[in-house]
């Protein structure tokens, strides 16, 4: 540092803390504590021979300091372009000698700062613009145009000495209160200077000796909240969302005691165990964490100390409201039983709908497959039928063939005894079905002799009275070949019936060697036969009504068999 160079004002870098700013009537020094050794910074767009002489430094965020001058009013000095810029501010005389005094400076908000005008009133200096807006009070009216100190305590209180006289006011509503000039014991003359100390008769908020919440953030350093510009009424009430129930609150103290020596309080009530305290390591920030907070409302409290003091009365208090997510909420769940017993309601009323639904078209089959089975009984037994086979039994006695007919009474004794014992039910085992469709092969190849032949084969793993078939399906098949398959042939012909297991399915085949489908058709046209079946027809209704009942899935299948000549 040059051997006569004033310094006039320091200023510790808030990035690299072994370093120093330090202003002097040469201008800006750079003084490092670790080397001892002062740099003077030289901006390549300043004149070397250019000297300013710097009263005050405040340094930004990113490092890089503003400063005072006496000379070019206020100052910029950015780092990485190693540059400085001067802000004079508006004269109504200008001249080459004409010089812009500022002796100090303050921050009003992040990009607002209070400055000390020694020429003028005092001014608001906006970063962004370089522009100057002067505070013109009609309370200033009464002092010279002269500021000479400003400044603006943690809880936005503005301070400033004006042509000899002190002021204060709200720095976020600049109203100043007018010092009270009379001849008494409010008026202090220092006889070394001629400097009037003017003090105020009304006193300052006793709340001023409180600790001040000065910003919130989320865990993440999402900044909620902050007290920067002066208005600390806006950090009485903080509304949070529900997942923003973690956060920090940071605070500090109005005093100008020694930090070290400062303490301060806070709780919650119903969050903490009564008071935490904790030393103030930084008078002007301290940092506290509270963490998952349930939705609600709490009482934040706050007080401090300095030295060995009682703890002051005056305490700093927060009321936080934690809103609960929306399913949290009464409305919430109001809506959610209220819906859920539309819902329940409505499958209710949908199930009894179906089941009533149900039962009606069930008693409507139930009903049919009665009608049906009553049909299927009186065409298995009817009147042809029974007095074909008494004729044949007649026949037979009256050809002394009196072991064939007996034979043949017992054989039709059996079926009629089969047929009354199943009348009455509506599933009967496949083992009795097989049995009956037995007893009507053997009496119609009795009663036409050689006219055909049969077969009956059940595959032996098949356990036939476990599997519950409807009554009388199978025969109407039996008698459909028989009298429209072999009757019209002129030789002898066969019926066969099959039984067996295909994967998880039981197939019953009805096989005959007869004239076909299509011949039957046209025999029936022309000839005279008087044998006609519905029984075809009926049993496949009475398949799919039984499908419907028993949640089965029957089919009938058809398969016309030719041979070369078709």
């Amino acid at each position: 540092m040059a051997p006569a160079a004033g310094v006039f004002s320091f200023a510790q870098d808030n990035i690299d803390k072994n370093i120093i700013w330090v202003g002097t009537n040469y201008g800006l020094y750079r003084y490092n504590k670790i080397t001892n050794e002062g740099k003077m910074i030289r901006p390549f767009n300043i004149p070397p021979r250019l000297s300013f002489t710097v009263t005050h430094i405040e340094l930004n965020t990113q490092g890089n300091p503003w400063f005072s001058t006496l000379e070019k009013g206020m100052g910029f000095y950015d780092k990485q372009k190693n540059s400085i810029r001067f802000y004079p501010y508006p004269k109504m005389k200008v001249n080459t000698a004409t010089h812009y005094p500022v002796k100090t400076f303050c921050h009003k908000s992040s990009n607002d700062l209070f400055v000390a005008v020694m020429d003028s009133l005092p001014a608001v200096f906006n970063t962004l613009t370089g522009t100057y807006t002067f505070i013109n009070d009609a309370s200033l009216k009464q002092t010279a145009d002269s500021t000479t100190d400003i400044k603006v305590d943690k809880l936005g209180n503005l301070f400033l000495i004006k042509g000899g006289a002190f002021y204060r006011c709200k720095a976020s509503n600049i109203k100043l209160i007018a010092p009270v000039i009379k001849q008494d014991s409010n008026i202090i003359n220092n006889s070394d200077s001629n400097i009037a100390l003017l003090v105020n008769t009304s006193k300052l908020d006793s709340s001023l000796l409180a600790p001040y919440i000065k910003r919130i953030n989320l865990l993440n350093g999402e900044l909620i909240s902050d007290i920067f510009s002066f208005f600390p009424e806006r950090l009485k009430e903080l509304k949070l969302k529900y997942n923003q129930n973690s956060i920090l609150i940071a605070f500090g103290m109005n005093d100008l005691s020694d930090e070290k020596n400062t303490r301060v309080a806070w709780k919650i009530d119903g969050v903490t165990n009564g008071w935490n305290t904790l030393p103030l390591m930084n008078i002007d920030s301290c940092v506290v964490a509270i963490n998952d907070l349930k939705p609600g409302k709490y009482v934040f409290e706050l007080k401090g100390k300095a030295g060995d003091e009682d703890w002051r009365r005056q305490q700093a208090k927060m009321i936080i409201i934690v809103s609960p997510a929306y399913w949290q909420t009464w409305w919430f769940w109001t809506s959610v039983i209220l819906g859920l017993g539309i819902i329940v309601g409505l499958i209710l009323w949908w199930r009894i709908r179906t089941v009533k639904k149900r039962e009606k078209e069930k008693f409507t089959r139930e009903k049919q497959l009665m009608e049906l089975e009553a049909l299927a009984l009186r065409a298995q037994m009817n009147p042809h039928f029974i007095f074909n086979c008494l004729n044949s039994i007649k026949s037979l006695m009256q050809q002394k063939e009196t072991d064939k007919g007996i034979t043949y009474l017992t054989t039709f004794s059996k079926l009629i005894r089969t047929l009354f014992n199943n009348a009455d039910k509506k599933l009967i085992s496949l083992y009795d079905e097989i049995e009956t469709c037995k007893y009507y092969l053997q009496l119609e190849a009795l009663r036409f002799d050689t006219k055909f032949s049969y077969s009956v084969k059940v595959d032996e793993s098949i356990d036939l009275k476990s599997i519950q078939v409807p009554a009388l399906i199978i025969q109407p098949f039996i008698e459909n070949a028989i009298w429209h398959g072999i009757m019209p042939r002129n030789s002898t012909g066969h019926v066969s019936l099959n039984v067996a297991r295909k994967n998880d399915i039981i197939e019953i085949a009805i096989e005959d060697d007869g004239i076909g489908r299509e011949a039957s058709q046209q025999n029936r046209s022309t000839s005279g036969l008087v044998h006609q079946s519905k029984g075809v027809n009926l049993t496949q209704t009475r398949l799919e009504l039984n499908n419907l009942l028993q949640q089965r899935q029957a089919e009938l299948e058809v398969i016309d068999k030719k041979d070369e000549k078709e």
